[in-house]
């Protein structure tokens, strides 16, 4: 049987916080089901340590290789888990295979054991688009993706055409799209009646990039407009959630705007179900957990037209996109969504049962067994 180490830059338990760990949690039970031979590490958090995670009842040990800080960070994370990975090189020697999630770890893997196989699971594209500084530091994105001998994407197939297209250098490499992994039976499963009022919801990071500020904007201005007895339920966490709650408070709509903070998976579902409609304004996505949950829920999603959010919302199937960040273009198409959402949810279900994440681990597991048996 062969060893594998799975390594993300994670504790597995709550840093970080958002789809990408959602999306590895998903993933982790269907591998330990298929009885593959795995080994998890991963990360303390500001000198936490914690030697292990559950996930759906289950214990898994969590081997650690580096430390994260969340606050005044003098070295970046991600550089650290570089110089980590080749202190604690010897460690990784006696893995056939080396599944990574991060670009420096992927690096460091790759220059220490040259003839290693070792994966790299790119979370989007979405840094793409990225100026300035970050762009810069984007260089260990396409560093990783040309050493590692295969690439995972989340991205849909057309936008990672595009992009090995644009890339000369990548015309040889194993690149692989694959979707976002979400438990479509559990959220199914659920029974929940719908709020007696019309629900609005959000659930993901609270951060600059996801413009939730916008949201509640948007929010605001439907429910002056068109109706006042309206709410909208927003879960998750993040550097704004202090802005949002003070945003709240100013605006007047304490009443109408509940900030929850993270919830447990189950809760999670229970208020995508009582839903009506989701709303999504981020500037970029890989392939959106948060936007596949509401799908699965049978929501209608309103989000705006941007890479790793267009393959999903398709105008008239599963929602409607507003181009840029325009109040009076979003809040009609929010208007459209709900008059459409008994007509949309049929479809949406549809949709999302493509991701769902007993068949999106097979897939995985298929293309490593394969990529490795004929590397």
């Amino acid at each position: 049987m062969k060893k594998i180490a799975f390594i993300y830059l994670s504790n597995y338990n709550d840093w970080p916080m958002g789809g990408m760990l959602s999306y590895v949690k998903n993933l982790i039970p269907y591998f330990k089901n298929a009885n593959w031979n795995i080994d998890y590490w991963g990360c303390s958090v500001n000198r936490k340590r914690n030697n292990n995670f559950t996930i759906s009842n289950t214990d898994y040990t969590l081997h650690i290789y580096t430390n994260v800080k969340t606050k005044n960070k003098i070295v970046p994370n991600f550089i650290k888990s570089f110089f980590m990975v080749i202190r604690n090189h010897k460690s990784f020697g006696e893995y056939d295979i080396i599944y990574s999630h991060t670009a420096a770890t992927s690096i460091a893997l790759k220059i220490l054991f040259p003839s290693k196989f070792v994966i790299h699971h790119q979370h989007g594209l979405s840094y793409v688009k990225s100026t300035g500084l970050s762009k810069l530091l984007n260089i260990g994105y396409k560093l990783a993706q040309l050493l590692t001998n295969v690439s995972f994407f989340v991205a849909s197939p057309e936008e990672l055409y595009e992009y090995k297209s644009q890339n000369y250098l990548f015309r040889n490499k194993k690149f692989y799209a694959i979707g976002s992994p979400i438990n479509v039976r559990e959220i199914l499963q659920i029974i929940q009646r719908k709020s007696p009022h019309l629900q609005f919801v959000y659930t993901g990071r609270l951060a600059k990039w996801k413009n939730v500020d916008f949201i509640i904007d948007a929010f605001s201005k439907y429910k002056s407009e068109v109706c006042s007895d309206c709410k909208m339920i927003v879960i998750g966490d993040g550097p704004m959630h202090i802005e949002l709650e003070q945003k709240i408070k100013q605006d007047n709509l304490s009443y109408a705007v509940f900030l929850l903070g993270n919830q447990n998976q189950e809760d999670v579902f229970k208020y995508l179900k009582s839903s009506d409609v989701f709303l999504f304004a981020s500037n970029g996505e890989g392939v959106s957990v948060s936007i596949l949950e509401a799908f699965a829920a049978g929501l209608p999603v309103v989000a705006c037209d941007v890479i790793g959010v267009r393959n999903l919302v398709k105008d008239g199937q599963t929602g409607y996109l507003a181009d840029g960040l325009n109040l009076d273009v979003y809040v009609e198409k929010m208007k459209t969504a709900v008059s459409e959402k008994d007509n949309l949810k049929k479809n949406c279900i549809s949709f999302a049962s493509r991701f769902d994440a007993h068949s999106l681990t097979n897939e995985i597991m298929s293309i490593i067994n394969y990529e490795y048996e004929n590397r």
